[in-house]
């Protein structure tokens, strides 16, 4: 009796004794698997990358910009043709983008290559078409230079154009003086005794020629000095 007893104290015992080791290792069971399924329900998170839309105004001007640029160096190759191309190239695009100041901007670079081309009429035309575009702009640098070089091109022109040349040096003196452009006032100061030169008044023209040295002189413009002073001394 005593040993019947004695066995099912024992098995109760042994019962006890694995529930409680069950019981213990309830919680790290449980936390094994919630962590592994937090960790297989995790998504990669995808990285979303904005590209940066083009600018197609930017890329055209960019592309004129560089036309002018290359047209500039075909000049100083002495290839007038192929570098008037450019330019004309470039002002189209410009003309496309609004955009007024480059177009007169590249007017004026076309000015300059007809008169290398000693193609006044067609000089003229351009610098008189940029400086109303200037004059549109309210651009004072852009309207002194723009006259300069139509007095310039009157000079050129002919023998009855020459009053009215200096006629448009005046007034682009009294624009680069509002504008403080001492290389400017220089450059008219030269280009007024080129006309006087052309008119047979040499003392006026020697007297804008000295003048003008002397400002390029001071602005340390050695080329355009060095210039001046074979035109002082050719007297």
């Amino acid at each position: 009796m005593l040993k019947a007893d004695l066995k099912k104290v024992l098995i109760l015992f042994c019962l006890f004794c694995l529930s409680e080791s069950a019981i213990a290792k309830l919680p790290t069971l449980f936390k094994k698997t919630t962590k592994s399924n937090i960790t297989k329900s995790k998504t990669p998170e995808k990285k979303i990358s904005i590209e940066k839309p083009v600018n197609n105004q930017e890329e055209k001007k960019k592309e004129a910009d560089n036309l002018n640029m290359e047209a500039l160096t075909l000049e100083d190759e002495n290839n007038f043709i192929k570098a008037q191309e450019n330019f004309n190239k470039a002002y189209l695009i410009y003309k496309e983008l609004n955009d007024k100041k480059a177009m007169a901007n590249t007017l004026m670079y076309l000015t300059k290559n007809y008169e290398k081309q000693n193609k006044l009429l067609e000089a003229l035309k351009k610098a008189q078409t940029a400086l109303a575009l200037y004059n549109e702009l309210n651009d004072k640098y852009g309207q002194a230079l723009a006259i300069t070089e139509i007095g310039s091109i009157y000079t050129k022109h002919s023998q009855e154009m020459l009053k009215k040349a200096i006629k448009f040096h005046e007034k682009a003196m009294e624009l680069s003086d509002e504008l403080k452009d001492d290389y400017g006032k220089a450059q008219i100061l030269s280009n007024l005794g080129d006309t006087y030169f052309a008119l047979g008044d040499k003392k006026q023209a020697l007297d804008f020629y000295t003048k003008s040295y002397n400002s390029f002189n001071s602005l340390n413009a050695s080329l355009k000095a060095k210039e001046l002073k074979e035109k002082i001394d050719s007297f």
